[in-house]
């Protein structure tokens, strides 16, 4: 499929130079068609919101910060979240997602880092 591309010339009609031009080519390789499309029209870059880093009410994540268990694994709650959304760790036999519900009533199986040296199962 054929895509078009920002060039130089399309960032600095709208008056950006330098540096900027630069910064906003390499930017604009992660941005979808219609975003370049309306740049080129308009000279407005894309917003993109932040995600939403707020921990959910019995989510894996909430489970992994409160289990004095697991507590020691992680340094921080983002090194948590990271681990979880990498997919390396499987709540009976599937890989979880750091916003995912914990399975209070049915948990079978519980493994960090499967398939790897650092492989933990917990039960």
């Amino acid at each position: 499929m054929w895509c078009k591309m920002l060039s130089a010339q399309d960032v600095m009609k709208h008056g950006f130079s330098g540096k900027k031009v630069g910064e906003i080519l390499k930017n604009s390789k992660t941005w979808s068609q219609e975003q370049i499309e309306h740049f080129k029209n308009t000279g407005e870059k894309p917003v993109f919101l932040k995600d939403d880093l707020s921990i959910k009410e019995d989510s894996v994540l909430e489970w992994m910060i409160e289990n004095l268990c697991v507590k020691g694994m992680f340094s921080s709650n983002s090194e948590r979240r990271r681990t979880l959304n990498d997919g390396h760790v499987e709540i009976n036999e599937i890989k979880m997602k750091a916003d995912d519900k914990f399975p209070f009533n049915n948990l079978k199986s519980l493994v960090f880092f499967k398939g790897t040296q650092k492989q933990c199962t917990m039960m």
